[in-house]
């Protein structure tokens, strides 16, 4: 695989947890979401659930504790630059909705079959159950 075939804008279809039951959290059964890579080599990636509450304060820094939380729940964000390593993207990560990640190397395996893009996470263990994340895409 090379850069340019998956360069453009890429529109989220499905995000599954896999942690024993399939399940959909933490973005629902239909999550929205856009992935742009360039042909230089930058990305970026916004998910999120599609039915999150709005903040009652209208300002993200003078919301509740209650309503930052659930819009942290409900959101995820990232960009960087990203690496082609066979089948495997490497996103190396500058940028980060959860913190953890940032200056991180998130490894996805890579499946493309003409406009779907499907991203597959290597298992990590969550409370003790390992997880396994696939988000599907479409161009």
């Amino acid at each position: 695989m090379k850069r340019s075939d998956i360069v453009g804008l890429w529109h989220m279809v499905s995000w599954v947890q896999h942690r024993g039951p399939v399940d959909h959290l933490p973005m629902g059964e239909t999550p929205e979401g856009r992935l742009l890579y360039t042909p230089e080599g930058l990305m970026s990636a916004h998910l999120m659930r599609p039915d999150r509450p709005v903040m009652t304060t209208g300002d993200f820094v003078t919301g509740s504790d209650e309503e930052c939380a659930a819009a942290l729940r409900s959101y995820m964000g990232y960009c960087g630059e990203y690496e082609i390593h066979g089948y495997e993207i490497h996103h190396i990560v500058a940028i980060a909705s959860y913190p953890n990640w940032t200056g991180q190397r998130q490894v996805r395996r890579v499946t493309l079959d003409g406009d779907r893009l499907v991203l597959s996470a290597a298992p990590r263990m969550v409370n003790g159950v390992s997880v396994t994340a696939t988000l599907t895409w479409k161009r």
